[in-house]
């Protein structure tokens, strides 16, 4: 059974358009139509895998590079840098995917006093493409 038709696992869910340049994507809850699993982080929950949708793959992109961070510029980092190959289908399109364990606690703290927001800090290898990522959670 897929992780995202389990009782316990919950996700949250941002889209972005990316480039060269480090992009963020905030993730968040998604509340009625778009996920029934959705939910908004609790203050301590453990991250388990993510999963990207690429769309509009543009200028021969092929990677992406990325990590979870806790701040937009993505200088507190909660996984380290990885770098994700896009995988495309045989009919060799512009919409492809990247999927990684992450298996990482997760502990809500604050910065300058402003509850923090989880995000996706990630670019393209060259080109561009527009991301939709869904992050899985279990408390």
């Amino acid at each position: 059974m897929p992780l995202a038709r389990t009782n316990r696992s919950r996700l949250i869910v941002g889209t972005g358009a990316l480039t060269t340049a480090k992009s963020k994507i905030d993730l968040t809850e998604v509340a009625g139509s778009v996920e029934t699993y959705s939910k908004a982080l609790p203050d301590v929950c453990h991250l388990v895998k993510l999963e990207v949708e690429v769309t509009a793959i543009a200028s021969s992109a092929a990677t992406v590079t990325w990590n979870l961070a806790k701040d937009a510029l993505g200088k507190f980092g909660i996984t380290p840098e990885v770098t994700s190959t896009i995988v495309v289908g045989a009919d060799a399109s512009t919409n492809g995917s990247f999927n990684a364990l992450i298996e990482v606690d997760y502990v809500k703290t604050l910065t300058n006093g402003v509850t923090e927001h989880l995000y996706l800090v990630a670019r393209t290898d060259t080109g561009t493409c527009t991301l939709a990522a869904f992050l899985f959670w279990v408390p």
